[in-house]
């Protein structure tokens, strides 16, 4: 499998540099890049995605089989036309550098817009209100 995880910054550890020398779009050479590589996985921040929709993204033929973000909710639009241009589902999610994710949409889980869906195995996710100091209850999915 080819996985593809894409920050922005300074501090970024991705497979790639996606600064293009010759002065390419980034998001033209990201998606030359997925088609390039034939990358299967893609991992990118919900600011990625709204540069990738940017472009004619049916254009490229991507070899691609599971999409995810992270980072902030990505809102449904975005996920629609990722939907539309590829066939695929964007999964959202959340985690950290030192917690890996913790609360996603797993493969074959039912997407609800807005949620990043359930806590993954491993974690106990207990959401808490810093105001009236008490916990509130986890449903079945998590919209944060």
């Amino acid at each position: 499998m080819s996985a593809l995880n894409i920050k922005k910054g300074s501090s970024s550890h991705s497979a790639y540099d996606l600064r293009d020398p010759n002065a390419q779009a980034v998001e033209t050479h990201t998606l030359a890049v997925l088609v390039d590589k034939q990358v299967t996985t893609l991992c990118a921040p919900p600011t990625v995605w709204r540069m990738l929709i940017q472009e004619k993204m049916g254009d490229y033929p991507v070899k691609l089989r599971e999409l995810l973000s992270a980072g902030e909710p990505l809102n449904p639009e975005v996920i629609e036309q990722v939907r539309a241009a590829w066939g695929l589902t964007i999964r959202d999610g959340f985690g950290q550098t030192e917690t890996t994710a913790v609360v996603g949409n797993p493969p074959g889980q039912k997407i609800k817009f807005g949620s990043m869906g359930r806590p993954l195995p491993g974690y106990k996710v207990v959401l808490l209100d810093p105001q009236e100091e008490f916990r509130v209850p986890v449903v079945d999915l998590l919209v944060l």
